[in-house]
């Protein structure tokens, strides 16, 4: 029994590793990384996207490639180009945590170009499920409660953002505003405060 243990242990830690390693292998492959080049040399949108196309016909299970098409054509106001390599990308990298909560992110942006504010809702509750320290999702949901008048539930997810970062001055700057809107102005005004050193 003891043996039987050990060689499932075992089987799992060289999963993971070979897991990590293929990961790895798929952010360094070829055409991913030249389009990343192409992008960060601020050139031609469209030639990164053929780099990314011939990467997923040679490595259809690259979430990462899949996540940076989507977010050009998310990019280019084509949301619905963008449905399914961001579906593919949430598929694929379910087991990487940071990226894992970007494509929730990112299909969380999707939804609500398409009009989908409870998808949009039900992604960023998954991002955070996902990754409960992930600052970037209460900022993002925040934003979203804030544009809506909703500025109880934005101050929520700038408090986490205080709790989780509290050098970070996101959370108080969007507790000040959402303090301004409110006309609640000593609040802001100490808000805003702390965030001047």
């Amino acid at each position: 029994m003891k043996r039987y243990l050990l060689t499932m242990v075992l089987s799992f830690v060289l999963s993971m590793a070979a897991m990590a390693q293929k990961a790895e292998q798929l952010k360094n492959s070829y055409n991913y990384l030249r389009a990343i080049e192409i992008l960060q040399n601020d050139g031609e949108p469209n030639e990164a996207l053929d780099y990314l196309q011939k990467e997923v016909k040679e490595h259809p299970k690259n979430g990462y490639a899949y996540s940076l098409i989507g977010d050009l054509y998310l990019n280019n106001s084509q949301p619905g180009d963008a449905i399914e390599p961001i579906n593919k990308a949430v598929t694929l990298l379910q087991k990487d945590k940071k990226w894992n909560t970007y494509v929730y992110r990112q299909r969380a942006t999707l939804y609500l170009q398409l009009g989908k504010e409870p998808e949009a809702l039900n992604d960023w509750a998954l991002a955070i499920k996902a990754n409960p320290k992930d600052v970037e999702v209460y900022s993002d949901r925040a934003e979203y409660y804030y544009q809506r008048d909703r500025y109880a539930e934005s101050d929520a997810d700038f408090e986490n953002i205080c709790k989780l970062e509290p050098g970070n001055t996101l959370g108080y700057m969007g507790k000040g505003r959402n303090a301004l809107e409110t006309e609640k102005y000593q609040e802001a005004a100490d808000l805003f405060s702390y965030c001047i050193p």
